[in-house]
């Protein structure tokens, strides 16, 4: 029996030693993967910003008068960047655990200014047609189903 009781150990620790590579293995797969989903959160971050700092520089070519905007187009670009800028603040708060959830408040109330000054939003008052909405993939839709992935 003693010399069972020994088998018994040494194939115990040989499966120990064998789940705990394994371990390490999936330890290592983890972190390649969180890194892939890091990067990949990043470059969204960059070419988030790229499309605002975009209309931020249109809004001054208005401003200083070398370039004209209609206002309903303008008041779209706005819209679609606050949704843009949204998901760029949604991404890192997941890149930095959480650390950046005071932006969520700032974003809000400078969504609410928007939304004072702009003029109602067209499309969303226009009629629908019955098989749902015809701009299926809009970046309005697209950022949303990014957030929800985000989330999930």
């Amino acid at each position: 029996m003693p010399n069972r009781d020994r088998q018994k150990h040494g194939v115990v620790q040989v499966l120990v030693h064998a789940l705990r590579r394994l371990g390490q293995a999936c330890g290592v797969s983890s972190k390649a993967a969180r890194f892939r989903e890091q990067y990949e959160r990043f470059c969204e971050i960059l070419a988030l910003n790229d499309a605002t700092l975009e209309l931020i520089a249109d809004i001054e070519d208005v401003r200083s008068g070398r370039a004209r905007i209609d206002v309903d187009t303008l008041s779209r670009r706005l819209r679609r960047s606050c949704l843009d800028v949204s998901a760029m603040v949604e991404n890192l708060n997941l890149m930095a655990d959480g650390r950046w959830n005071t932006l969520k408040a700032a974003l809000h109330a400078i969504r609410s200014a928007l939304e004072e000054k702009l003029p109602p939003d067209r499309e969303a008052l226009a009629p629908r047609c019955r098989r749902g909405p015809c701009r299926r993939n809009s970046p309005e839709r697209r950022h949303v189903r990014h957030l929800r992935r985000a989330r999930d």
